[in-house]
């Protein structure tokens, strides 16, 4: 019997032409999902290996400043930072975290110039005598310290745990508050003590009696910021200045330089290759005399220091009302001096001081004014005799030799210079006026480090402005939403005929 001629002599396939169309189709979502998959892990392990961030804390507290990445961007000698805490352990502690991330700037903008590494005493206890060849600097060392190092030279920096931020009792909880964040300004400040080439050196006096440094901590711990070294002489038992000191200090004085002492210092501060000098007084109660620091200063400088103590009557007022007896003055105006670049007439407090006296220019110097009373009813009471001068006082003063240049500060009080006196009424002027007379001693001297801010902590907040919340905000309602709606719809364009 013949076979129809109708029949398919094709094999009738498995898989019906549905499940196929639904299988190529299918497959194409799927390997369009892995492929973005894959895309977004890419992408996201790239981005890891960038050094990208936002810094949306408020005041970019994460931030270096201009000066600060210029600064590191132009380092031809490597520098080495080493935190003496381990970085895993640190990063649990919400204060080391900030420092941390900080530092992570240096290292970004530092290339192979800036090396920071984090070092446990407990794994390397003899990680600072390695690095710190000085026996006397390397004691001073202290877990959660600091090691600023040049690599080249070895000249190295100590940076304490506890200048990376200033803090501030709160009475009402009895806990410290960070009330901002010093951590750059600190670090920039080492950098550049490491990387210069003179450091000048100030010589706080210990033979007269001078006040303990401990007292002015706040005072020094600025210095340091600017660069300066800071260490302590007995001058009685001194045979000469040292070579390298720049500005020798006498803080309060209670006892007279000794005759020896006195023709050390005439012939220091009349020298070319001399230096300067500032001297911090307090008015003597108990009758006592500074005769040869006055006569030094008068032949030389024209400067004379009272024997008497100032009040006014506004302070007077206030002290019989219950309150500390304040002198109420102000900065003088000058085109030149150390308070040329001051704020105009910036205001002071002072207590306990007694007066200085500008002479006639008469001799080699050029004399002036840096702080007076603000009004003309301050009294100056000569301690000896009670004799009593009604006017303006003159509570700081300046003067330069002309022809060598030797320059001297001289204050009245040394009150507005002390931690407890500045930590109780916030004044800091008298320490501004201080630093701009070592300022203004070393002229040729520039810290690179002064223009740095602090960046005050506002409790954690976290602050977007401008242009990053723009972006931020342009990613989070649009971009980020148009690009999930795309995929969207390509896909459903290829589903949409199953």
């Amino acid at each position: 019997m013949a076979k129809p001629e109708n029949i398919n002599n094709e094999k009738k396939s498995f898989f019906s032409e549905k499940t196929r169309r639904m299988f190529r189709f299918g497959s194409g979502s799927i390997l369009s999902l892995i492929a973005v998959v894959v895309l977004f892990v890419v992408v996201n392990v790239i981005l890891e290996q960038l050094p990208m961030s936002i810094d949306v804390s408020q005041n970019k507290m994460y931030s270096l400043s201009e000066e600060t990445i210029d600064k590191v961007e132009d380092l031809d000698t490597k520098i080495e930072i080493i935190a003496l805490y381990d970085r895993v352990r640190g990063e649990a502690d919400s204060q080391k975290a900030t420092i941390i991330r900080i530092l992570d700037q240096y290292e970004r903008y530092g290339g192979d110039m800036i090396d920071i590494s984090y070092v446990s005493l407990d794994d390397n206890p003899g990680i600072i005598a390695d690095k710190v060849p000085d026996a006397t600097l390397a004691s001073s060392f202290k877990e959660d310290d600091y090691i600023v190092r040049n690599t080249k030279t070895g000249r190295v920096q100590r940076i304490a745990a506890s200048r990376m931020f200033t803090m501030e009792l709160d009475y009402s909880s009895f806990q410290y508050n960070i009330v901002s964040v010093d951590t750059e300004q600190v670090v920039t400040s080492a950098i550049y003590y490491v990387m210069a080439e003179k450091i000048p050196v100030i010589y706080f006096s210990t033979s007269y009696g001078e006040d303990e440094l401990d007292d002015y901590k706040g005072l020094t711990d600025s210095l340091g910021i600017y660069n300066y070294d800071i260490k302590t002489i007995d001058l009685d038992v001194t045979e000469k200045i040292p070579e390298d000191a720049s500005i020798i200090v006498f803080m309060s004085p209670e006892r007279d330089l000794t005759d020896r002492m006195y023709n050390m210092m005439y012939d220091w501060l009349t020298r070319d290759d001399g230096g300067d000098a500032m001297f911090v007084f307090d008015p003597l109660l108990n009758g006592g005399k500074l005769a040869n620091f006055t006569r030094l200063l008068a032949e030389l400088f024209g400067l004379q220091v009272n024997n008497d103590i100032v009040t006014d009557v506004t302070g007077n007022q206030l002290a019989s009302a219950g309150k500390d007896s304040y002198i109420y003055a102000a900065s003088v105006e000058e085109e030149e001096g150390p308070l040329s670049d001051f704020t105009s007439s910036t205001k002071f407090y002072a207590f306990d001081s007694c007066s200085i006296k500008v002479l006639a220019p008469v001799g080699e110097y050029d004399a002036g004014k840096l702080i007076e009373t603000r009004g003309t009813e301050s009294t100056c009471t000569d301690i000896l005799t009670g004799e009593k001068i009604q006017g303006k006082a003159t509570l700081a003063a300046y003067s330069q030799r002309l022809n060598t240049n030797n320059r001297v500060a001289v204050f009245g009080s040394s009150q507005l210079l002390k931690d407890d006196v500045i930590n109780k009424y916030a004044n800091t002027n008298t320490v501004g006026t201080f630093i701009y007379s070592a300022f203004w001693m070393e002229d040729m001297f520039e810290s690179g480090a002064e223009d740095i801010e602090v960046k005050t902590n506002a409790g954690g907040i976290v602050a977007v402005s401008g242009t990053t919340s723009r972006w931020l905000a342009a990613f989070a309602i649009v971009i980020y939403p148009c690009l999930i709606i795309l995929l969207g719809v390509v896909i459903w364009l290829r589903r949409r005929h199953l």
